[in-house]
């Protein structure tokens, strides 16, 4: 697998980033539009959701070249703009987000076609929140990063407090709302100090030398990194634990649209791209800050690995995995190693296959079950085959096993760790994979050595084929996404 040299990549102009967020943008018009004509909905998402990809797939050849690609929309003052940019670093983000969209509306067409009250909220509302986690990952300066990172957050109050569900009305405004409101209290002063005392807040072409560097004392650096941490990483991370429970398959689609696609990777993407364009590595290592965001969030990690072997439910156990991935993300970008890094960007496309996997089979096997705990998986993989399979090759590849997804960004971050001497760190990385096979083992255990309980989920043998057609679709990329040569070589461009 490819590792680089730090490269300072060459600006031009180009419209393919503002275009790979104005298509979602579009769509969510067009549905608005046809809000009454709920048959249309799942073609239109799929049309934008493949025209986004384009557009990003689009920007690919230029990364390759060494090439960032910028377009700047509104210029308010000197070195303050709302602007836009494709490079490495948003690479592989930009493409996981419309391929998890395009399946999430295939699962919530084909599986829940009959169920039109589960179809998971206003699907208009969810393209607002791909919009504005589209512009989080092409956003070209910072004020434009914390704007659209808070506009995604108020698009996700509104979606979550829109449900009506006993208990779930409660969080869906009392989560996003109290931390939007955090986010404006961190990321206001964030903006302020960085621009009085930089003139600029757009981001650096060089992550080695980032535009903070010797433009302030270490003590307002060291506020600016808790005041980045508090406005991206404890609003991204703190997801919705009660949203998943009940009816899960009901609920499936927002969660997996907040949890694993929007809200959480924006804010790990968010933490990076502020870690390596505005402080850059060598002020994180001037300050030590390199190794402590390293242990810090590898520490998360572990404790979240830990607090989902801890859960008895199999939703919960699935939130405190995604906490650990993508806390996984950011102590990569502390290795201050290429390698490492480009496995935190790899991480972002196979955690979103494995999880739209666990997730997507989880939920045809308890669509019919309140209960989501060992007893409602009993016998699951004998009357289930298919399902409980693909449910097994994501939970491998959430532990790193070879020659799943998962195991491409692991060896990555493995040799990230040995190239920045930070060997340590991989007994770190080995901890948590572990702790993610404990995780779902009693589980794949229940479904194939327990007697059945009961039917499970009416999808056996003779489920209809269409309706396993967006399981079977994030299966074969949590199967082969590792062996795609064009992810592996945009992985290595994360730095350029």
């Amino acid at each position: 697998m490819p590792e680089i040299a730090f490269a300072t990549p060459i600006p031009v102009t180009s419209i393919a980033p503002l275009l790979a967020v104005l298509v979602p943008a579009a769509g969510t018009a067009v549905i608005f539009v046809l809000r009454r004509h709920c048959r249309l909905h799942c073609g239109i998402i799929c049309a934008v959701a493949m025209l986004q990809l384009a557009a990003s797939l689009y920007c690919l050849p230029a990364i390759q070249q060494g090439l960032a690609l910028t377009y700047p929309v509104l210029h308010l003052l000197p070195g303050l703009a709302l602007e836009f940019r494709a490079d490495g670093l948003s690479l592989i983000p930009a493409l996981a987000l419309p391929g998890g969209w395009l399946l999430l509306a295939l699962y919530a067409q084909f599986f829940l076609a009959a169920q039109p009250e589960r179809q998971g909220g206003d699907r208009s509302c969810q393209a607002l929140i791909i919009t504005a986690a589209s512009a989080v990952v092409f956003a070209g300066n910072l004020l434009t990063l914390c704007l659209c990172f808070c506009l995604l957050l108020l698009f996700s109050c509104l979606l979550m407090a829109g449900k009506r569900e006993t208990g779930s009305a409660g969080a869906g405004r009392l989560y996003p709302s109290g931390l939007l409101f955090s986010a404006l209290l961190s990321l206001l002063p964030l903006l302020l100090l960085i621009y009085s005392h930089t003139g600029t807040l757009h981001f650096s072409d060089d992550v080695s030398h980032g535009i903070l560097e010797n433009k302030a004392p270490d003590a307002l650096m060291l506020l600016l990194y808790v005041l980045c941490m508090l406005g991206f990483v404890a609003t991204g991370f703190m997801l919705p634990h009660g949203w998943t429970s009940g009816d899960l398959a009901a609920r499936l689609p927002v969660t997996v649209l907040i949890q694993t696609l929007a809200v959480g990777n924006a804010g790990a993407f968010a933490t990076v791209r502020v870690l390596l364009s505005i402080f850059g590595l060598g002020t994180l290592q001037r300050l030590h800050l390199d190794l402590a965001t390293a242990w810090f969030f590898g520490g998360i990690a572990v404790v979240a690995a830990v607090c989902a072997l801890l859960r008895s439910q199999l939703p919960e156990r699935l939130t405190c995995s995604t906490i650990s991935s993508l806390a996984c993300i950011i102590m990569a970008a502390g290795m201050a190693s290429p390698a490492a890094i480009s496995g935190g960007m790899f991480l972002f496309a196979s955690h979103s296959a494995a999880k739209l996997t666990a997730w997507f089979a989880a939920g045809m096997l308890l669509y019919r079950n309140r209960q989501t705990d060992l007893s409602a998986f009993a016998g699951a993989g004998r009357q289930a085959p298919i399902i409980f399979t693909l449910f097994i090759l994501a939970v491998l590849s959430l532990g790193g096993i070879a020659p799943l997804a998962g195991f491409g960004s692991l060896w990555l971050m493995v040799n990230g760790a040995f190239a920045a001497r930070h060997a340590e760190m991989i007994f770190v990385l080995a901890a948590v994979a572990i702790l993610h096979l404990l995780a779902f083992a009693p589980f794949v255990h229940a479904g194939f050595c327990q007697p059945p309980a009961g039917k499970v989920a009416g999808q056996g043998r003779n489920a209809p084929a269409v309706r396993l057609l967006p399981l079977m679709a994030a299966g074969a990329l949590t199967l082969g996404l590792d062996l795609i040569p064009f992810c592996l070589s945009g992985a290595g461009t994360a730095l350029r």
